[in-house]
């Protein structure tokens, strides 16, 4: 007969043994694993309920203008990689003033590169007929406009609050970063739940609350952490300064061309 207990006691003493960075690790690994499946197994579940609330061809759109963003992934040009490494390095060596300078410098010019890039976008979008090049006559372009400008402003923003998700990577903390994906499809499910009995497909709804979610949750992750881990390390325009690109792009620009190749293949 199987004894559960044992089995759980040994387990605990597996987890807890060894040096504190490996039964962190050990940690990590065991709860990345634990939120990743209810992550995908909701994944599952977020599909049906979507195309139960959406037409075909309106999931369609929504698909691929999400799909779109995922182009533009490049435009941090491995900011977040090279950034990824030196934090790992700097943290390693207690060099916290580095840290300090790394962080901020990412941050405002990943906020510059973002603005630059949604200003271009929203200059760009009344230019745009989306019913063209999305091949819909279901949704009017007015609506396709306005949906197009929630989902690449999310990405914009998103694109500068995901450096506290490189961060975690950085500092062996997966299983937080798979807690927010899980969340994240939680709300997702409430939400579409709540859609389908208050409303009738709308994609314009859909967007923006899917658009808002994400931001939501990295917002309060970022506040979270910079109030408390990161205390000492929190952005600041006093340590934003760009000779510590230099170091921050050694590594990171490798990154930037493997990011476009594969952008290329796919």
């Amino acid at each position: 007969m199987f004894n559960t207990s044992g089995f759980i006691n040994k387990l605990k003493r597996q987890l807890f043994k060894g040096h504190q960075r490996d039964k962190l690790i050990k940690k990590n690994i065991l709860f990345s694993y634990l939120f990743k499946g209810l992550d995908i197994s909701l994944g599952f579940l977020l599909i049906p309920l979507v195309l139960t609330y959406l037409n075909e061809e309106q999931y369609g759109v929504w698909i691929l203008l999400f799909s779109l963003t995922g182009y533009f992934s490049f435009m941090d040009v491995g900011l977040s990689h090279g950034l990824r490494n030196k934090f790992a390095e700097a943290k390693a060596k207690n060099e916290f003033e580095k840290l300090r300078y790394y962080v901020s410098t990412t941050y405002a010019l990943l906020a510059i590169i973002s603005s630059i890039f949604f200003i271009i976008f929203l200059i760009a979008n009344s230019f745009i007929n989306w019913e063209r090049i999305l091949n819909t006559k279901v949704i009017l372009n007015d609506d396709l406009s306005v949906l197009a400008l929630f989902v690449f402003g999310a990405f914009s923003l998103q694109f500068v609050l995901k450096i506290i998700i490189t961060i975690l990577t950085a500092d062996q903390r997966p299983s937080i970063i798979n807690l927010q994906g899980f969340l994240i499809k939680s709300l997702q499910v409430i939400t579409i739940l709540i859609l389908i009995k208050f409303t009738t497909g709308s994609l314009l709804l859909l967007g923006a609350a899917f658009s808002l979610i994400p931001i939501i949750s990295l917002l309060g992750l970022t506040f979270y952490y910079f109030s408390k881990d990161y205390s000492n390390i929190i952005p600041k325009i006093a340590y934003v300064d760009f000779s510590y690109l230099k170091d921050i792009m050694n590594v990171g620009i490798k990154f930037f061309f493997l990011t476009v190749a594969a952008i290329l293949l796919f």
